[in-house]
């Protein structure tokens, strides 16, 4: 151990990313073999819980749920673990998908220097070039296996300062062993506990949101900001086919990931906020909708699938004239299809009622008159009255949607959408609980 070295150059940061595949495996279980690994080397401090970073979940070539794994260490000689953690993940890496790519990056002292990548990463494409140019410049090390993919979001994800953050516990079953989590007593946990927890449960269509579908480890995942409440939810749900489990600090469910953009500065794949002016709509074959936003600089195709359950229903009672402010990500354009905006959240800001110029009714009968021709006035269909001195009727007609936000039913949130129970919430909750994982 090297006597020399100050404080800040004690601190080890690890980022990992792409140890997943499309039917198996999973960042956050090597990353939390990994944190067992370390613990038996003994003399290590862990500086805060694992952090799982979700990037901007548009960009095409992502990994499974683009999440990143960021861990920081105190360690008196942090070269001797490198080694060590790079010796522990060569054993244990999974190569047999041909597009698992994964990656180690080793980042010593604070990372400071990474925070506009991880910020970037959020809202944008980033080159894998321009990335490669960034870890150099901060003399990043870097163990990869098959092409580096995963480069991007561990080095993003050690970048990353969470200005808020909520927690996940994760829950990963033995080998061979099936989910199966009673939706009633999930229900009665998620009602007790509302007040510290969101996305566990879809009520409209009585799902369980917690487990995944796929063949990866995880059993299942708990999200909420009180990581003492996680902890009592999982131990009333643990069964004997857990075979570990680790808190995570997250920004999961902040909605940091958009960025206010005017429609010409939006590009493929970003992830943005446009506010503007509805000037035309449509209901598509399935129920999709398509609307056009006008701002000062463009008109930008928008679109609310049918899958995103309530916010879809939003969409039907949208009308022209209505200024809103559209949140989601950018789909390029194709040969079929103009760059349109997936929506994710909506923002209505003002609504203006309908306007509609009615015939007049006659004084004689109350039936609603007709015109016959331009300035020559009304006749009524029922008793033949005529008139020029009777005029049309303004009618106003109100839409039954108010001002405010519009979110998909639970069960089509992404990662990083911002729940209705975190409205206005700010973190609070910011130490290390024992255990945070087992």
């Amino acid at each position: 151990m090297d006597p020399k070295l100050n404080e800040s150059e004690k601190i080890l940061n690890i980022g990992l990313d792409d140890f997943d595949a499309p039917n198996y495996g999973c960042t956050t279980y090597v990353a939390v073999r990994l944190i067992e690994f370390l613990e038996k080397i003994g003399e290590i401090k862990f500086l805060d819980y694992p952090l799982l970073i979700r990037l901007n979940p548009n960009i095409p070539s992502k990994t499974r749920g683009n999440g990143a794994i960021a861990l920081k260490i105190y360690y008196d000689d942090p070269n001797y673990i490198i080694d060590e953690i790079s010796n522990f993940a060569s054993k244990i890496v999974n190569l047999k998908h041909p597009k698992t790519s994964p990656v180690i990056v080793f980042k010593v002292g604070k990372p400071d220097g990474l925070y506009k990548l991880y910020q970037r990463a959020l809202k944008e494409y980033v080159p894998r070039k321009i990335v490669y140019r960034i870890a150099e410049r901060e003399k990043v090390k870097i163990v990869g296996w098959r092409g580096k993919k995963g480069l991007v979001g561990a080095l993003a994800a050690i970048g990353a300062v969470l200005k808020d953050y909520t927690f996940e516990l994760l829950a990963y079953r033995k080998p061979g062993t099936q989910r199966k989590i009673d939706y009633h007593t999930l229900k009665k946990l998620d009602l007790q506990y509302s007040e510290e927890t969101y996305g566990n449960v879809d009520y409209t269509k009585h799902r369980v949101l917690i487990t995944p579908r796929g063949d990866d480890p995880v059993y299942f995942g708990i999200r909420g900001d009180n990581p003492e409440i996680l902890l009592k939810i999982f131990h009333k749900l643990r069964t004997e086919n857990i075979e570990r489990w680790a808190i995570f600090k997250t920004n999961q469910g902040t909605g940091v990931h958009f960025s206010p953009k005017k429609v010409a500065e939006v590009r493929p794949y970003d992830s943005v906020c446009i506010r503007g002016l509805i000037v035309d709509k449509h209901v598509g074959k399935g129920g999709d909708i398509f609307f056009k936003l006008k701002d000062s600089t463009g008109i930008l195709e928008c679109a609310i699938y049918k899958e995103t359950g309530f916010l879809n229903s939003v969409g039907h009672l949208l009308d022209r004239e209505m200024i809103v402010e559209a949140c989601g990500g950018i789909r390029p354009g194709s040969s079929s299809h103009s760059m349109t905006l997936n929506v994710e959240t909506l923002h209505i800001i003002r609504i203006y009622p309908k306007i509609t110029l009615r015939n007049p009714v006659c004084p004689c009968c109350g039936a609603r008159m007709k015109s016959l021709g331009f300035n020559k006035g009304f006749k009524c269909k029922k008793c033949g009255f005529k008139s020029t001195n009777v005029k049309k009727s303004i009618e106003l007609t109100y839409s039954i949607l108010e001002p405010g936000v519009y979110l998909p039913s639970p069960r089509a949130y992404r990662h990083l959408t911002l729940p209705k129970r975190r409205f206005g919430k700010r973190p609070y909750y910011n130490k290390l609980i024992s255990p945070w994982h087992g």
